[in-house]
């Protein structure tokens, strides 16, 4: 079908400066922001703390006092182990961004990794399960650090009744992996938790989604959403991420997805040098694309098995907004993003929705377009803006039904979603912002908070960090 067909990448210029200061210097494609790698080293000086927080050593895991300093326009994390020494870690090359960001999320003063209490589950927008941790692929980078054969698969008759006992509002329910479609049995367990009153998402490489079949099987168990696994239009790309080639296997696994009327969320792994300069090119295939609602941009992160990203390499969320406003060309801003934090922290402090909580690990972003035109949605509320995109009202009214759960959005071939997720790893993990997760893994032995979960918790999520290293921006 035509609307699964690849795009072409457009040249467009930098946007122009905005109030959260110039925009960078022109790049070369594929190397945003490139960074050299440094030696082990004494800590540098620093300009001031931008925040005090907590973290873990990578090494031992003990609790640290850790700082955020800002040199030029950069953010680190110092901290110090007395067995393991002193560690100096870049976060991102934009302080004034990182400090409105941080200044918007909902960031406790006493930070904690303790799994959520029953009366903590108001809070939780979403549980996530690892339904097994077999796999039908083999990628260089897998936070989840999957294997081809299990060797684990939770009890879900189990986890069925720890869902069922939530008190209050039903979480969403993320089914991942591996691959979570490996397990025989999943269907059934999706489809009693669907009729249980369960949101669930299904995570899924493709693979499976081929097969015609099993996509009605799904279909009838009343599955609606599907998060994709995308990453690249193009082949050569693709083979390098997940070692193997897989465009033609993501183009049909859509194809059905449209088909059966799945909600589709395409999740793109941005990889430095590899993908990076494909972010203009996926967001315009992504909004061109029937029943496609949202592309996740996941910056490379160093979680679990991790054979690509050096620690030079790390993108952040900065990063990749920049190439989101080279889409736009400067029609959609880093200010957009922070307006939307804005608006989620008043709607979370007036509702208590969980679906509006703001976090400083995970940007969301939603734009009108209407041909090339693209308006985010706070620029709407401006009545000049409002008028001389008066065809959005109508267009985006069914909005108004899905606003006590974003989960229940309806298609709308004139919006689209971007989100934006930090992943925190063992090394720059901040127990501070990591203790305001609003999702949770659901295991046999009880729930953990994502982020500590990810970092911490799961097989594989050790990483090497050298004491006394950072990677820092040219």
């Amino acid at each position: 079908m035509s609307s699964v067909a690849s795009t072409s990448a457009r040249a467009v210029d930098l946007a122009a400066a905005t109030t959260l200061g110039p925009a960078p210097a022109p790049h070369k494609p594929g190397t945003i922001f490139p960074v050299e790698p440094t030696a082990a080293r004494e800590t540098q000086s620093y300009d001031f703390v931008a925040e005090r927080t907590r973290s873990v050593c990578p090494s031992c895991t003990r609790v640290l006092e850790a700082e955020h300093v800002v040199r030029g326009d950069a953010v680190y994390m110092l901290k110090e182990c007395p067995e393991h020494g002193r560690f100096d870690l870049f976060i991102t090359r934009d302080q004034q961004f990182f400090r409105s960001v941080r200044e918007l999320s909902l960031v406790p003063d006493d930070p904690s990794l303790k799994a959520p209490r029953f009366e903590d589950f108001q809070r939780l927008r979403s549980i996530w399960i690892d339904v097994t941790d077999a796999c039908n692929m083999a990628c260089p980078n897998c936070f989840t650090d999957a294997k081809f054969k299990a060797t684990r698969e939770p009890d879900l008759n189990l986890l069925l009744e720890r869902l069922r006992a939530i008190p209050g509002r039903k979480p969403v329910v993320y089914a991942i992996g591996g691959e979570p479609t490996l397990r025989k049995d999943l269907v059934p367990f999706l489809a009693t938790l669907i009729r249980e009153g369960f949101i669930v998402k299904l995570e899924t490489n493709g693979i499976r989604l081929v097969d015609e079949d099993y996509c009605r099987e799904l279909k009838q168990a009343g599955l609606e959403w599907v998060y994709l696994q995308w990453d690249s239009l193009h082949e050569p790309t693709l083979t390098k991420l997940r070692a193997r080639p897989m465009l033609d296997v993501r183009r049909r696994a859509l194809e059905n997805c449209i088909r059966y009327g799945f909600k589709v969320l395409l999740a793109c792994m941005i990889e430095r040098g590899e993908n990076d300069d494909q972010i203009e090119e996926l967001l315009e295939f992504a909004r061109r694309t029937p029943q496609v609602f949202t592309v996740s941009l996941l910056p490379s992160s160093r979680l679990g098995r991790n054979e690509l990203t050096r620690p030079e390499d790390t993108l952040t969320a900065v990063d990749v907004i920049h190439e989101v406003e080279r889409f736009s060309k400067g029609q959609i801003r880093r200010e957009d993003f922070l307006w939307f934090l804005r608006v989620f922290r008043l709607l979370h402090r007036v509702t208590g929705n969980p679906d509006y909580r703001p976090r400083s690990c995970i940007l969301h972003l939603a734009y009108y377009h209407d041909g090339d035109r693209l308006v985010p949605l706070n620029r709407l509320l401006n009545p000049l803006t409002l008028a001389r995109n008066w065809r959005a009202i109508p267009r985006l009214w069914p909005l108004a039904r899905s606003f006590f759960r974003v989960d229940k959005v309806p298609y709308l071939p004139h919006l689209s979603f971007v989100v934006i997720e930090d992943f925190l790893d063992r090394p720059t993990i901040d127990l501070r912002e990591a203790s305001n997760c609003d999702k949770a893994y659901l295991t046999e032995d009880g729930y953990s908070l994502v982020c500590s979960y990810n970092a911490m918790e799961r097989t594989g999520a050790a990483v090497e960090a050298s004491s006394s290293t950072a990677a820092a921006p040219c």
